[in-house]
């Protein structure tokens, strides 16, 4: 018979339907024929069994292979030729030219040159005229290297450089992608491989500084939501997502942060001065007509009328004699002391008068806070010295801080 130049091995991705395989190139005999089930991810071969995985037909004109189990589409069928390297035609001298036989002798040696042309094309190949060595180290020499070429181009096994990293098989099937989108398939990602602004007109066409959202339902089509300065995106008080800005104290659903520090305000003294007005140790609430007030911070004005204020005082004071210094705290011009206290200081010495006081702010209203100072028994009191002079250059600080907490 002619032999045509087609061998070409068969390598088709199975579907889970189809079962017959097949090419119009020759096998010669069954014991020829190769036929493998190659797995998609791994690139494994695994050889399959004439007669128990597959049936075989064959002729001049070529074969079908006939999968007992349509091979599924993680799998490709990779069918080739392995001809034996045998001369098993005895030729004897005859009167008469055994025209077949010869024939059927040059057919095979024809397919063994077809055989070998493909494994050629398969193969690593040096251009004509190249005279580089191609000889490997052994097997144990060459374990776990990699096949590298050194500057004058000559292969060697060797260690991947220390950046480099090999591919898992795993990712082989995405590295080895023909396109972004096959890639994006080999990864599982389904339809947003094809993903883009023709497919999605809704996310097209965007106006500046908004964002795409379906505030009401799944069916909806999305609008766009504009956001402003300071702005942040959340759901606002139906529920709904909306551009959302957080005034003082307020989380992004419009709620009340409790416990939050809303704002501080500090007022200091460095100044010397003095008063001698008394404020009795009894059991009495001391009033705005007793002591002096020494310490006056600047009006505060709360955010919420439920939050909570912290008042705390920390003054440098003496006593002209050896006696305690009483304090009071007052707001705005009540006349009874809303805290009151006191601190040990002998004469001639000076010591801090400390106080600290809680109380929900009542409205949004500017209040101002207060603190007066005095002896139990006739003296004078000094804040910020000693005996009416000053002490420590000025550097010496009283001061009264107030800070708002929301509730």
């Amino acid at each position: 018979m002619a032999i045509e130049d087609n061998y070409i091995p068969v390598n088709e991705l199975g579907n889970g339907v189809t079962v017959n395989f097949g090419a119009t190139w020759p096998i010669f005999a069954a014991a020829y024929i190769r036929v493998y089930l190659e797995d998609v991810l791994t690139g494994v071969q695994v050889l399959q069994v004439k007669d128990t995985d597959y049936s075989l037909v064959f002729s001049d004109a070529g074969f079908t292979v006939t999968f007992f189990v349509a091979p599924t589409s993680a799998k490709y069928v990779v069918i080739g030729r392995s001809i034996a390297l045998d001369q098993t035609n005895p030729y004897k001298t005859s009167k008469g030219f055994d025209g077949a036989k010869i024939e059927a002798s040059y057919d095979k040696l024809t397919g063994m040159v077809q055989d070998l042309d493909d494994a050629r094309q398969r193969s690593l190949v040096f251009p004509l005229g190249d005279t580089t060595s191609i000889t490997l180290p052994s097997a144990a020499l060459r374990a776990n290297l990699a096949l590298l070429f050194d500057a004058a181009g000559a292969p060697y096994a060797g260690a991947i450089g220390s950046g480099a990293t090999a591919i898992s098989a795993a990712m082989t099937p995405v590295v080895t992608a023909a396109t972004l989108a096959d890639a994006r398939t080999a990864m599982g990602l389904g339809s947003i491989a094809t993903l883009n602004s023709v497919a999605n007109t809704n996310l097209s066409q965007m106006a500046a500084n908004t964002v795409k959202v379906n505030a009401t339902n799944a069916s909806a089509t999305p609008t766009d939501l504009a956001l402003a300065a300071s702005n942040l995106l959340g759901r606002g008080s139906s529920g709904n997502i909306a551009a959302i800005t957080l005034n003082p104290g307020l989380d992004m659903s419009g709620g009340v942060l409790r416990g939050k520090l809303v704002q501080r305000v500090r007022t200091e003294l460095r100044t010397v001065s003095t008063g001698t007005t008394t404020i009795p140790l009894d059991d009495t609430v001391p009033t705005n007509s007793e002591g002096t007030e020494m310490l006056t911070a600047a009006p505060f004005t709360p955010t919420n009328a439920a939050s909570k204020l912290l008042i705390e005082f920390d003054i440098n004071a003496s006593n002209s004699i050896s006696d305690q210094i009483l304090w009071g705290l007052f707001q705005d011009s009540g006349s009874a002391a809303i805290d009151a206290g006191g601190s040990p200081v002998g004469g001639a010495s000076m010591q801090k008068v400390r106080g600290r006081y809680e109380m929900t702010a009542g409205s949004t209203s500017a209040t101002t806070f207060r603190v007066r100072l005095g002896s139990p028994t006739a003296g004078t009191i000094t804040v910020n010295g000693i005996g009416g002079t000053r002490r420590f250059g000025g550097v010496a600080v009283s001061h009264i801080t107030i800070t708002e907490y929301l509730p």
